[in-house]
């Protein structure tokens, strides 16, 4: 494989669809990696699969909400990895009710209404829809006022109420890809020196 970005090894791996398979990474390594190197289409092949299967190897490492995230925000968007994204989204619920909570008790000392938190809520998740699009385009795919619009929000509530929420998002997507890509661009490292060497 052709390694640009550890963004793009987390994509490319998941497109050979290497889990899928039901190959089994740990097999697949004890076979001698230089001899396959040298010969060509099959094993080739055969060495995509085992760069990719090292790759998900250490993402099976991380908790399960971060191996979510690589494959929803990093992956491919097909429809086999649908369980994994639902998975993401449950989590990301979750963590937006816990800090809800916690910014009710610091700041609010009130509840939000049931409309309130559920516009943060979708704030949250078109934000992590422009997160994942930023990450392999570099443009936003939702405008601020494309939110607002979506969300019901009314344009003067939006500095006052939701932008915090948008900026959380862009914060807590931030560090999970600084504890994802890291790791992964340390396997991209290995795998080039590795290619050098063979």
């Amino acid at each position: 494989m052709q390694f640009k970005s550890a963004s793009q090894a987390i994509h490319d791996a998941y497109a050979l669809g290497f889990k899928n398979k039901g190959l089994d990474v740990h097999r697949m390594l004890t076979a001698d990696f230089k001899s396959s190197r040298g010969y060509k289409d099959r094993n080739w092949q055969h060495v995509d699969e085992c760069e990719s299967g090292l790759i998900l190897l250490a993402l099976a490492e991380l908790q399960p909400h971060l191996q979510d995230w690589a494959v929803w925000c990093h992956g491919p968007r097909v429809a086999e990895y649908l369980p994994e994204q639902g998975r993401f989204f449950e989590w990301l619920n979750q963590e937006v009710g816990i800090r809800l909570l916690e910014y009710e008790l610091e700041y609010r000392k009130k509840p939000f209404s049931e409309a309130v938190s559920s516009k943060i809520r979708d704030v949250v998740a078109y934000t992590a829809l422009n997160y994942r699009h930023f990450t392999t385009t570099g443009q936003h795919q939702y405008s601020d006022s494309d939110i607002q619009k979506e969300a019901s929000i009314h344009r003067q509530n939006w500095k006052r109420d939701y932008e915090r929420w948008q900026s959380y998002a862009w914060r807590l997507f931030d560090e999970l890809d600084r504890q994802i890509l890291p790791l992964v661009a340390g396997v991209v490292v290995k795998l080039k020196a590795l290619e050098e060497v063979i």
